[in-house]
Formats: C-alpha cells, structure tokens, sequence
C-alpha cells in the first residue's frame, strides 16, 4: 500500500486537526475519545498514536484474517479496526455507554 495513502487514511479518520484543544477530525460522545485505531497490514498490527501522529507496532505478524469474519479480509492491503476502550468512559449508564461508543465509530468510519 501506497505510504501517503496509508498515514493519510488514519489522520482522516480520527487524527487530531486541533492540536491546542486535543480534539480530533471526528467527535466524541461526550469528549470521551475511547476509540483507538488499528492498522492490520501484512507485515503487523499497528495502532495510531494521534498525539505523536504515528502508527506504532503492536503485533509483528500478519493478523487480517483474524480482522473479520469473510474470507477476503486476509487478503486485503489494510484492514481499519476501531476499538473501544470502555476504561475511558465514564460513569454513564451502560446502554447510553454502548450507544455512544457505536455513534463514534459511526462518525470516524465515515471519514474513511
């Protein structure tokens, strides 16, 4: 995969555009910024680190058959996983946590 096309993908989806508030491309129900990441490529699993506007190697293999449930996605160029880290939320009650983690992976796939 094309590098420019690579770092650009993961900066349109949730990079941070405002750099004196923290705030990203995407919003955050309610500021909560509980999605991370994931870049699957062939040669590992990296995460973004938007702060530092780098993707970070977590896993040195190749793990995008392990990304979805169709065969395809092992073949794939890049597989984009959004994970919610449900530790940086607050004490909302659990279907409005659920609902609001679902609305923000909502906004940041769309800008993919």
């Amino acid at each position: 995969m094309d590098h420019t096309l690579l770092s650009s993908l993961p900066w349109a989806a949730f990079g941070i555009n405002r750099p004196g508030t923290g705030q990203h491309t995407a919003p955050s129900t309610p500021n909560w910024q509980e999605i991370d990441l994931y870049a699957a490529l062939r040669d590992g699993l990296y995460v973004l680190e938007p702060t530092d506007w780098r993707l970070r190697l977590v896993v040195g293999e190749d793990l995008r058959a392990a990304t979805g449930l169709r065969d395809y996605v092992a073949d794939t160029p890049l597989n984009l996983v959004l994970v919610s880290r449900l530790t940086r939320l607050d004490e909302t009650e659990e279907p409005l946590r659920q609902f609001y983690t679902a609305l923000d992976t909502g906004y940041i796939s769309q800008n993919v």
